[in-house]
């Protein structure tokens, strides 16, 4: 009621229709208080239009003030859509109301599982009737509609939910789950197989690489006990050539080149200003050295001054003394 006492009607529409509706035109009647029909020029009901909304299908849109009421007496109203207009222009007259008195029996427990995996708010048997159906979750639905209104099952799965065809629908949801449960299992057992191959197949590696590992072992262990017996002999035969020269101090070195300065004949005397000495002995590209004057490590140092640029890399250490390679 506005300021002036007139009364306007507020609505909401919901679009249950396949298309988008751009007018209504609606039959309305009037009552008062108690009940008693309000005539409007001596008429029990009067219409009105609106215009100009975008109702999408399966959409709702809340209407204020939209139509001012003919008598101020009103104060309850039946509203009945008997036209509309659609989005591409077609009208649609719509034929006299029906009313359905809900019905929505639950569904027993037995049933739960099944109608929750395919509708999380199926609650009830699906009716289906000639001008309409009820979906599972209780809502009524025009016989045009495609999918549920409210929870937007559609009508071919939901008529599975019906008093007469849920036994069937509920022995094919036994006979898929049963299926799938073997399914499962089938892949369990597989899985179950293939672990116990790749397990086994890892046990044979880690004893082939256990056995691959000994062998290394074993086959360094001779190596190492073979170097360290020929260590051990080479040592055992230079201590005992040395200990055959009587302490003769002894020069080694390897000859590669045949334009070396020192000739190693035997016999050969070799003299470094305050040292000298006669190579005594032969031995394949190494020769030995007996020193007669002077003392042998300043043999050693005036070798070093002499040969040093020729090559050699002469070390003092009381016995060998090699050819830099």
């Amino acid at each position: 009621m506005d300021e002036n006492g007139s009364l306007y009607l507020n609505c909401s529409l919901i679009n249950a229709y396949s298309k988008a509706i751009k007018a209504v035109k609606i039959s309305c009647k009037g009552f008062n208080s108690f009940n008693e029909k309000i005539l409007i020029d001596q008429k029990e009901d009067f219409t009105f239009t609106i215009q100009d909304i975008f109702l999408r299908a399966g959409y709702k849109c809340d209407l204020k003030n939209v139509v001012k009421l003919p008598n101020s007496e009103i104060r309850k109203v039946d509203l009945e859509i008997i036209q509309i207009l659609c989005e591409d222009g077609t009208i649609e007259n719509i034929p006299n109301p029906i009313w359905v008195k809900g019905y929505q029996k639950k569904l027993p427990e037995k049933y739960a599982e099944m109608a929750k995996s395919e509708n999380r708010n199926a609650n009830y048997y699906s009716i289906a009737m000639e001008d309409y159906w009820q979906c599972t979750c209780g809502y009524v639905n025009n016989r045009k509609c495609e999918r549920c209104f409210s929870c937007n099952m559609d009508k071919v799965s939901s008529m599975g939910y019906t008093e007469d065809y849920i036994e069937i629908s509920y022995k094919l949801f036994c006979d898929k789950k049963e299926k799938d449960l073997k399914i499962e299992e089938q892949k369990e057992e597989e899985k179950k197989i293939a672990l116990e191959k790749l397990k086994k197949k890892k046990k044979i590696i880690t004893i082939i690489l256990g056995i691959i590992l000994s062998i290394a072992l074993v086959i360094s262990g001779i190596n190492f006990y073979t170097n360290w017996q020929e260590d051990k002999t080479k040592q055992a035969q230079e201590q005992e050539f040395l200990d055959s020269i009587k302490g003769e101090f002894v020069f080694i070195f390897l000859l590669d080149h045949k334009d070396d300065i020192i000739l190693t004949i035997e016999g050969t005397d070799i003299d470094m200003n305050d040292s000298s000495g006669t190579i005594i002995r032969t031995d394949g590209d190494s020769f030995y050295v007996e020193w007669t004057a002077g003392s042998e490590k300043k043999g050693v140092e005036e070798f070093k001054r002499i040969q040093g640029d020729n090559g050699y890399d002469v070390s003092y250490n009381g016995i060998y003394l090699r050819k830099n390679k």
